[in-house]
C-alpha cells in the first residue's frame, strides 16, 4: 500500500494536461482519496488514470520580469515549475501560497478552475504534514495555474445595473445555448463568455458590489440542488465542478488575506455563474432526459458517510472520488440534504462520464 507521498511522486513526471486539453486530475483525486479514507486504493487509481498522461517538458527558473510576460503562457509550465521548485525551497508554504493567490485569485477558474483546486488539494497535503513530494506538488499547482491563468471576462462597454447578489439572482441567469455552438471543453467555452450580455453586466455588478456575495455553503448547495435536477451528464459535471471549486476555498482560507478571501468569493461566484451557463447549453450536445425522482437507492446511500465514502472510493473516477468529499466535507460544516443526496448520486451513477474537462 502507498503512502500519500509515494503515490504523488507518481504524478510528478506528467503534465497538467493530456490528450486535446484534458485536465490531469490524478493528483487531487489521490488527495481527496486519502482524505475519503481509502489509501489502500490507491495503487488502483494510479494504474487506471497514469497510462493516460503524458511526461511535461523540463525548464528554466524565470526572472521577475519574465514571470510578468510568461504569466498565461501554457508553454511555459516547465519554466513555472522550475520557478516554484525553487521559491519554495526558498520560502515558507505558507508565503509562496499567500503571496501567489493575492496575485492570482482573479484567475480563479483559471483551466476551469482546476489549478485553483488542485492548489488548495496540495495545501490540504502539506498542512498534515511537510516532505519534498507534497512541496513538489505545491509546486506542480502553482505552475499549472500560473501557466494557464486567465481570469474571466467581466467588463463592458456601459456602467453595470444593480442585478443583485443572491441566489435567486444566479438562478435567474438562463441556459446560455448560443450559434456556433459552445465547445465541449468547459475552459474553452468559457472563452466565449464575453458574447453574453447578461452574463458581462452581472459579473461587473458581483465584482464591483460593495454587497457580499452568497456564503460559499450557499454556492455549494446551489451547485448540489442543479446537480440533482441536471438532465444530461455534462450538466451533472458542470455542477459537479461548481460544487469542488467554491468548496476548495475552505483547505486555502487560512493562507488568504481578509482582502484575497473577499476577492476570491467574488470570483468563485462568477465561476459558478459561468458554470450554470455552460450547464445550460448542454442539449446542444446531449440529448436531454426529464429528470427522475430521487431514488431510494440514492436516499439510503446518502444516510451513511461510511458507505458514501466505500462508494466513491471504490469508483477510481476522479470527478466522483472529489466530488463526494467535497460534498461530505461541506455538509460537515453546515448540513443539507442536497449536499448528501448529490453525493449518493454521484456514487451510485457519475463514474466513466464522457469528459468536459
Amino acid at each position: 500500500m502507498l503512502d500519500l507521498d509515494e503515490a504523488l511522486e507518481r504524478f510528478h513526471k506528467t503534465g497538467p494536461v493530456y490528450a486535446s486539453g484534458l485536465v490531469n486530475h490524478g493528483p487531487m483525486a489521490l488527495e481527496a482519496l486519502f482524505a475519503l479514507g481509502h489509501k489502500v486504493l490507491s495503487q488502483g487509481l494510479i494504474d487506471v488514470y497514469l497510462p493516460r498522461l503524458r511526461p511535461h517538458a523540463g525548464g528554466t527558473v524565470l526572472t521577475p520580469a519574465e514571470q510578468a510576460t510568461a504569466l498565461g503562457d501554457r508553454t511555459r509550465f516547465g519554466d513555472w515549475l522550475a520557478t516554484f521548485e525553487r521559491e519554495l525551497d526558498a520560502h515558507s508554504v505558507a508565503e509562496v501560497t499567500t503571496a501567489r493567490c493575492a496575485q492570482w485569485i482573479d484567475g480563479v477558474f483559471s483551466a476551469c478552475g482546476h489549478a485553483f483546486l488542485r492548489t488548495a488539494h496540495a495545501v490540504r497535503a502539506l498542512s498534515l504534514g511537510e516532505s519534498a513530494a507534497r512541496r513538489r506538488e505545491l509546486a506542480h499547482a502553482l505552475a499549472f495555474w500560473a501557466a494557464y491563468h486567465r481570469p474571466l471576462p467581466s467588463r463592458v462597454d456601459t456602467p453595470a445595473e444593480p442585478v443583485g447578489c443572491e441566489i435567486p439572482a444566479l438562478a435567474s441567469l438562463a441556459p446560455w445555448n448560443p450559434e456556433p455552438p459552445l465547445p465541449e471543453l468547459f475552459s474553452e467555452a468559457a472563452e466565449r463568455l464575453h458574447e453574453h450580455a447578461p452574463f458581462m453586466r452581472w459579473s461587473e455588478w458581483i465584482l464591483s458590489t460593495s454587497s457580499a456575495p452568497p456564503s460559499i455553503h450557499d454556492l455549494c448547495v446551489f451547485a448540489a440542488e442543479h446537480y440533482l435536477e441536471a438532465e444530461t451528464p455534462r450538466a451533472r459535471l458542470a455542477y459537479n465542478h461548481a460544487l469542488t471549486i467554491p468548496s476548495a476555498l475552505r483547505l486555502l482560507e487560512s493562507q488568504l488575506s481578509s482582502a484575497t478571501l473577499t476577492r476570491a468569493r467574488a470570483r468563485l461566484h462568477q465561476a459558478v455563474a459561468a458554470l450554470h451557463l455552460l450547464a445550460g447549453a448542454s442539449a446542444q450536445h446531449e440529448t436531454a432526459e426529464p429528470g427522475d425522482e430521487i431514488s431510494s437507492d440514492v436516499r439510503t446511500l446518502a444516510e451513511s458517510n461510511a458507505e458514501l465514502r466505500y462508494r466513491a472510493a471504490c469508483s477510481l473516477d476522479e470527478h466522483v472520488i472529489k466530488f463526494v468529499e467535497a460534498c461530505i466535507r461541506e455538509d460537515a460544516h453546515e448540513p443539507h440534504d442536497s449536499l448528501r443526496l448529490a453525493a449518493a448520486h454521484a456514487a451510485l451513477h457519475q463514474s466513466g462520464m464522457q469528459p468536459h474537462c
